[in-house]
């Protein structure tokens, strides 16, 4: 049988952190055929793009713009495809 991407969670290491840290953003997803996953960073560039149920990345803060809306996406062969938001907040000094 064949079943629409659905993502079941997003996570992050760290909800608040600052530059300089690195923080682990993670999605898990349901469908068959299995999904392809994406992460796109706040300003939308592609980070990752894996076929799998877990897509984990680590995510280097490196400035201003890397802080925000971090957005997984899961596509497979049916429509709709699924996507979910997590944001990570800046901590200011």
């Amino acid at each position: 049988f064949l079943d629409p991407p659905t993502i079941q969670n997003v996570t992050t290491s760290s909800k608040k952190s600052w530059i300089g840290q690195t923080v682990t953003v993670k999605c898990l997803s349901d469908g068959v055929p299995t999904p392809k996953l994406y992460w796109y960073k706040p300003e939308g560039s592609e980070i990752n793009r894996v076929t799998a149920r877990e897509n984990k990345v680590q995510v280097p803060l490196r400035g201003d713009q890397d802080f925000g809306h971090y957005k997984c996406i899961a596509t497979n062969a049916l429509v709709p495809s699924d996507e979910k938001l997590i944001r990570i907040n800046q901590i200011s000094e």
